[in-house]
Formats: C-alpha cells, sequence, structure tokens
C-alpha cells in the first residue's frame, strides 16, 4: 500500500490526502480525477488568493448568468438620455410593455446574425404604422372577448360619465364583471366611448348603453346587475329591465361634500361651521402655497383634492397637517393671517377621525377581488365611528352628528348586500348587524328556492308526460282491489286494479253497461270513505327538500376563512362550491358585484394620462382602442391560445390575410421560447 503526500504550490498550503492506489482495490480510477481537480485550481486561482468554498461548489440558486458591468452602464446611460431627451417619466421603463418591447428587440438581436449591417430604425416601426395597426389590434382582440362573452351565463356592467378637459368631449366609460364557474373573477373594459348624442336624458343614455352592449353580444335584462352612482340621471336610466346597485364610494364621497362645503340640504342647516371654516382656511392656503416657489423648502409638497372625487380632502388635509410647523417660515402677512385661525389640534383631530374612511373608501375601491360584501359592515363600522363622545371638540361633534346620521338615511343597503354579506363564511350570522338578520337570511333561502325549483322544472321538463284522450271525455279512478275498463263511442269509463278487470265495448247492452257504471260508483264511494276514514294523514313534519338542508347545514357549519387580511371570498367558495351548491351559485352572480364604479373612474384616469395639452388632436376612437388594450390585452392573451402577432393554422382567414398583408416597414418577430412573447 502506497501513500502519496500531494502539495498545492498555488495556494501556499499543504493539502493532504490519502489515496489507495492498489490496481486490486479499483482505486486507480482516482488518479485522473486527482490530475484534473489540480489543473482547475491552478486555472481558477492563478492570482495566489484564498479560494471561498463557492469557487468549489456551485450553488444551484447562482445559475443566473451575471450581466457584464460595462453593458449595464450602458444601457443605464442611454435610459437615462431616452427619458431626458424625450421628456418621459422615469418609470417608463419598469412597465411590462416597455419590458416586452425590449425583450423583443433583444431575442430578435441574437436571431439576427452578428455580421449583417442592420440599422435600428429599420427594425422600429414608424408611428403611422403604429397607429395602423392599433385599429387591426383592437378588432382583434375585440373578437376574443365578445367570444368569451358567449359563454358567461351571469355578468354585471359598470356606467359613467366624463368629460374630457381638453377637447371638451364627453365619454361613457362601461366596464364589464364576471366570475367563471371555477370562481375566477375577471374585469373587462367594454370602452370609453364618445357621447355624441343629442342630450344627456335618461331615455337617450339607456338607448347609447344598450347599442354599446349589443355591439359585444350583452344584453341587459331583469337577471344582469348594472352599478352606477346615484345621481338622479342615472336613476332614472337603469329604474328598468336591470337590477341597478349604487356606487357606495359615490355615497360616502357625498356625504363628505356636504359636511365640508354645503350650508343647507334638503331644507335643513348642515351645522358644521367649525369643520366648513377650518376646511376653507386649509383649503386657501394650499391654492396659494402651490403657487410660489417657496414650497419647494418644505419636506412635502401639498396637494389639493379633486371635486369629482372629493375623498381626496382628507389627502390635502393630512398632507398640510405633517407640515403645519413648517409653513410658518414660506407664508406672507396675508395668508399668516389665514394659518393663525386653524387650531393645530382640531386639525388633527378631524384628520384622526377621517382615516377610517379613507380606509374603507380604499377597500370598496379595490378591483382585484370581490367588495360588494363589505358594504354593510363597512357602513355599519363608519356609523359607528360617528358616535359623539364627551371628550370630542365641539367641531367633532358637529362633523360626528351631520355624517352619522346622512350615512344611515342615504347610504342605500339593497337585496344584494344584505346577501352578500351572508354570502362571507366570517360574517354570515351578522353579529355586528343584527337588525339585518332576518331579512338577509329571509332574501337568501329565498334565492335559493328559486334555484332549486328552477333545477327541478329544468330537469322534469326530459321526462315525457301520457295522457289518455277520447272523443268526448274521460273518467279514471285507480283502486287496490277492482278495475273496470269501459269504452264507447260516447264516454270512457278508466279504472286499473291488481285483481279483476271487466272491459264493455260498444255492443255490450245499455243495461248490463248501466249496472256495471252503478257497481263502479258503488266501489268508488267505498273506496272515498275508506280513505277518509280508516286511514288518516300522518301528522309527521313534511319532508325537508334540498334547499333547505343545504340552507341549515350552512348555518351550523363552523367553516370559516383564515387569514382575514386577504379576504379571498372566491377560494372559500371555489373550495366548497360541492358541499353548498345551490349557495356557490348565488355566489358567483352576486360577488360579480363590485361595491363602487372605480374601474371605470380607472379608465377615466388612464384617458388623462394618454390625453395630454401635447396630444389634444388624439381622435376620441383612437383614445377608446388604446384604453381597451390597456386593459383587456394581457387577460385575454392569457385566455386564448392565439395572439395577435402570432401567425396559426387556428386562425380564421380573415386573420390570416391579415397577417400576410403587412407592409415592408411593419415588423412582425416570431420568438420561439417558454412564453410566447409577441410584440410588432
Amino acid at each position: 500500500m502506497n501513500r502519496v503526500k500531494l502539495k498545492f504550490p498555488s495556494t501556499g498550503t499543504l493539502l493532504v490526502k490519502y489515496m489507495f492506489l492498489m490496481s486490486s482495490t479499483g482505486s486507480g480510477c482516482m488518479i485522473n480525477h486527482f490530475h484534473f481537480c489540480r489543473s482547475n485550481l491552478k486555472q481558477a486561482n492563478s492570482s495566489g488568493e484564498q479560494q471561498t468554498i463557492n469557487n468549489y461548489y456551485k450553488s444551484i440558486f447562482n445559475d443566473k448568468k451575471q450581466i457584464p458591468k460595462d453593458i449595464k452602464r450602458a444601457i443605464t446611460t442611454s435610459c437615462v438620455e431616452f427619458v431626458a431627451e424625450d421628456g418621459r417619466a422615469f418609470h417608463l421603463l419598469q412597465g411590462s410593455g416597455f419590458v416586452r418591447l425590449a425583450k423583443q428587440l433583444f431575442d430578435s438581436g441574437q436571431r439576427l446574425s452578428s455580421s449583417t449591417n442592420i440599422s435600428i430604425r429599420d427594425l422600429l416601426p414608424t408611428s403611422s404604422t403604429i397607429s395602423r395597426n392599433i385599429d387591426k389590434m383592437y378588432d382583434f382582440y375585440k373578437q376574443q372577448l365578445i367570444k368569451f362573452f358567449k359563454s358567461m351565463d351571469s355578468y354585471c356592467v359598470i356606467v359613467d360619465f366624463w368629460c374630457e378637459p381638453f377637447t371638451g368631449l364627453s365619454y361613457c366609460g362601461i366596464s364589464h364583471s364576471h366570475i367563471d364557474p371555477e370562481f375566477q373573477s375577471y374585469m373587462f373594459s367594454i370602452g370609453c366611448f364618445p357621447y355624441e348624442m343629442e342630450n344627456k336624458r335618461a331615455p337617450t343614455i339607456r338607448t347609447f348603453v344598450n347599442d354599446t352592449l349589443k355591439d359585444f353580444g350583452l344584453v341587459l335584462d331583469q337577471e344582469k346587475f348594472v352599478v352606477t352612482d346615484n345621481e338622479p340621471t342615472m336613476l332614472c336610466t337603469f329604474n328598468t329591465d336591470c337590477k341597478r346597485i349604487g356606487c357606495s364610494d359615490h355615497y360616502i364621497n357625498k356625504q363628505f361634500q356636504h359636511t365640508f362645503t354645503t350650508k343647507t340640504i334638503d331644507g335643513k342647516f348642515v351645522n358644521c361651521d367649525l369643520a366648513q371654516g377650518l376646511f376653507n382656511n386649509v383649503k386657501t392656503l394650499v391654492s396659494n402655497i402651490r403657487r410660489i416657489h417657496k414650497q419647494q423648502n418644505l419636506s412635502k409638497k401639498l396637494v389639493l383634492y379633486s371635486d369629482t372625487r372629493f375623498s381626496g380632502a382628507y389627502e390635502m388635509l393630512n398632507v398640510f397637517s405633517s407640515i403645519f410647523d413648517e409653513l410658518v417660515q414660506i407664508l406672507d402677512s396675508k395668508l399668516s393671517t389665514i394659518y393663525s385661525n386653524i387650531e393645530k389640534d382640531i386639525l388633527f383631530d378631524v384628520c384622526r377621525f377621517l382615516f377610517p374612511f379613507d380606509t374603507v373608501l380604499r377597500a370598496l375601491s379595490d378591483d382585484k377581488r370581490p367588495t360588494i360584501h363589505r358594504v354593510l359592515p363597512f357602513k355599519q363600522y363608519l356609523i359607528n365611528k360617528c358616535v359623539i363622545d364627551e371628550n370630542d371638540d365641539e367641531a367633532i361633534k358637529q362633523v360626528k352628528s351631520f355624517l352619522g346620521k346622512r350615512l344611515d338615511e342615504k347610504w342605500e343597503i339593497t337585496d344584494q348586500h344584505l346577501i352578500a354579506a351572508v354570502l362571507h363564511p366570517n360574517n354570515k350570522h351578522l353579529h355586528k348587524t343584527p337588525q339585518f338578520k332576518d331579512r338577509a337570511l329571509f332574501l337568501l333561502k329565498q334565492e335559493m328556492y328559486k334555484r332549486y325549483n328552477h333545477s327541478l322544472s329544468t330537469s322534469s321538463s326530459s321526462v315525457p308526460v301520457s295522457s289518455i284522450t277520447s272523443s268526448t271525455s274521460s273518467i279514471s279512478c285507480s283502486s287496490s282491489t277492482s278495475s273496470i275498463l269501459c269504452s264507447s263511442s260516447t264516454s270512457s269509463v278508466s279504472c286499473s286494479s291488481s285483481t279483476s278487470s271487466i272491459l264493455c265495448s260498444s255492443s255490450t247492452p245499455f243495461s248490463s253497461l248501466t249496472s256495471i257504471t252503478k257497481s263502479v260508483r258503488l266501489d268508488a264511494r267505498d273506496i272515498l270513505l275508506r280513505e277518509v276514514f280508516d286511514k288518516p294523514p300522518s301528522p309527521s313534519a313534511p319532508e325537508r327538500n334540498d334547499a333547505d338542508k343545504e340552507f341549515e347545514n350552512y348555518l351550523a357549519s363552523t367553516l370559516v376563512m383564515e387569514g382575514d387580511e386577504n379576504d379571498d371570498i372566491l377560494a372559500f367558495w371555489r373550495q366548497h362550491k360541492q358541499t353548498f351548491p345551490l349557495i356557490a351559485s348565488i355566489a358567483r352572480d352576486i360577488l360579480a358585484i363590485p361595491a363602487s364604479n372605480t374601474t371605470v373612474e380607472r379608465q377615466f384616469s388612464s384617458c388623462k394620462n394618454t390625453v395630454t395639452d401635447k396630444r389634444t388632436k388624439l381622435g376620441s376612437e383612437k383614445m377608446n382602442k388604446l384604453i381597451f388594450l390597456k386593459k383587456n390585452m394581457n387577460i385575454l392573451k392569457e385566455k386564448f391560445p392565439v395572439s395577435f402577432a402570432e401567425p396559426s393554422d387556428s386562425l380564421n382567414n380573415k386573420e390570416a390575410d391579415f397577417f400576410d398583408n403587412q407592409s415592408d416597414n411593419e415588423c412582425f418577430v416570431d420568438i420561439e421560447s417558454e412564453e410566447v412573447e409577441e410584440i410588432f
């Protein structure tokens, strides 16, 4: 047996390893392994520095290739030059659309030969090409959306109006909400359409909305829901042939507005003078300070609320209170007088009081998950916050007194809100709102009966029903003891029995027929008396049907949702739809109703970002198509396997012609990868 002492000069240390080189044991194969490792050590440690363990064992988490610093620095420099020279926002490069474009260019560069001399300008489409293909892409995805709509059995439509400030055009925004049988939620933008009708009266608006929905294969009826604001015009527009649900955010915003800006409402005084005086002083200071350069010395920039979304008033007050002490150094004498009229403690109390309202507004505006089940408990929560405490300042008492009463009276709670509240397993007993419990449970059970009876009628409609006909009349009797069947051209008496049967035809003598008929009458009378007196009905309670059992099992179940902060009610019903099938079907329809019309408001915000003072010539139809693509494109890409820039045999002739008739300056690159990304 030989022992070998090994030395690694490059490390400056001795590494002793005993290797058994006897050929009889087969360990001689380790010599090649030793020489291979030694050569690798020499190459990796040529600098003479001590190696770390990562040099010997590479982690499976470090497989990602490192970007060379010079390339990273060059790209960063180009991005900075891009946002500076073209006047673009800093966060533009983080958008998903820009990332896809960058990936497409990167993959195209990998496919193109390095020896090929191609100008980047030849690779990028012109602005007219982009504009033209927006129309084609819109038509493509619109047809996909219409196809998807055809498979939906229930949905909710959200409608609102907006006036574009630069051109003065009025737009009608329409969104669509749906929950599929697998309890996957979908929110689509049908469009932001230019409203070019002669007036904004209720019949005209309804005609416009119906025609627009019809273009997408949608029809409003008594089983469909519509969410709008609570203005009188909208109330009249959707008061028939649909179920209108009021926007909860609109209720809260309007009461905010009345609290801080209105002197009288409905013929009564608001009596919030102290809070309104504070609000007006803050608004005056914010408006003036935003116009002077000295506001740059403040730690935060002051913000002004929007008249259309009065909930922004809380943000204005909150930011103002956070830099209240800093304002002294930038105010002139006139503004200092107004500033001195503001009591800091009252300002803080108002902001503290409004904080729960702002939180509720944000929660009800969530368009990523169902929100209608939150309306009833949130309303009660805000009403409880308006209970007057003896330690409250007089200004807060005035606000609580008015706002609490208005929320209780004006915030409408519909049948759908009550059912949705019971659909939440953690709130099905309505402990926080016991005054609504009986009504809510009655509505849920009523809806369950409706669906249960509908399922029975649907199943029974396929069973044939036999009938007995005759030229004149037919009389049928049944008994367990005797049966007589008589037939003639004038009358027919039919009875069935397990013991005897007598058949009389038209040739039977009249006297015989009379005696037979008499005996039948006597037997029938005896049978009737026997059924009445000898076998009285059982006093037992009627048997419960499946709807009753499911309703009682749901109320008695101890199932709750874990992790209330996530509030994933769809996951709960996805998991228990087999246990409670009737209630799950109700949940699909009701939970698709959003608590507010915020999804359309966000469409309008996208329009504001699209139409700027430098882009006022953008046509209204083109803007509608841009908003449609922005809201729906990614969802439809995930839903349908065929994308706009992916030629396939599954495309119809019209779609195939679209790809074959592209002009020379239109670039469509098909990249083969695990995730197919198509960008033109």
